[in-house]
């Protein structure tokens, strides 16, 4: 969806960068390749094993409150762990 990643990589990058850092080590990884500028990271995907307590899950919940829940219709951390579980 445009509108998420546009609110993760531009509009809201740093509130993104604080979310990861705080994730680091749990469900958040550093991957290699990246540079002092522009990391790259693996995000762990939302399940519906209870572990709402995630860098994805917190990420949604700031999308919602960035777009004034304009996409929570579509865009939920239900949904986000029903597709991960569909396609495990």
């Amino acid at each position: 969806m445009e509108v998420f990643s546009s609110f993760v990589f531009d509009e809201e990058k740093e509130l993104t960068l604080t979310i990861l850092e705080k994730h680091l080590g749990r469900s958040v990884g550093l991957l290699q390749g990246g540079t002092e500028e522009d990391q790259i990271y693996r995000v762990k995907s939302i399940t519906s094993d209870g572990d709402k307590d995630n860098a994805s899950a917190e990420l949604l919940k700031e999308f919602h409150v960035y777009s004034k829940n304009q996409y929570s219709n579509i865009l939920s951390v239900e949904k986000a762990a029903a597709i991960h579980d569909r396609n495990v």
